[in-house]
């Protein structure tokens, strides 16, 4: 047994008037709404990952502050890490011969970042 619905909208009791019938439908077709078959993003696009400006060029002044912190880095951090690796050979070479090829291997863009990208 189907059970049937009566009107969505009130029927008016002036039939006489009306071509609708209490069945009839007041659209003449169900609309729908369209069907979008794209994918939804959560987050909009990133265009190449920055910060969407031009680009700034580094000033001396810069290079210099971080020149500065790299020989820190390398000075105070490097053989400590070289010592702990247990490299034979590497501690073989000695703390000053360890710091002067890392900053040699810094200016020629020897760094594991460049070797990945080769």
């Amino acid at each position: 047994m189907v059970k049937r619905e009566g009107p969505a909208s009130p029927v008016s009791s002036d039939v006489s008037n009306s071509t609708l019938t209490p069945y009839d439908s007041i659209s003449i077709k169900d609309e729908k709404p369209p069907v979008n078959n794209k994918k939804v993003r959560c987050s909009p696009k990133k265009e190449n990952g920055g910060k969407g400006g031009t680009k700034v060029p580094w000033s001396i002044e810069e290079d210099e502050a971080l020149i500065v912190i790299l020989d820190q880095i390398i000075k105070c951090q490097l053989w400590p890490a070289i010592k702990s690796s247990g490299n034979s050979q590497l501690i073989q070479r000695g703390s000053y011969g360890a710091q002067y090829h890392a900053k040699l291997l810094l200016k020629q863009g020897k760094t594991s970042s460049a070797l990945s990208r080769k």
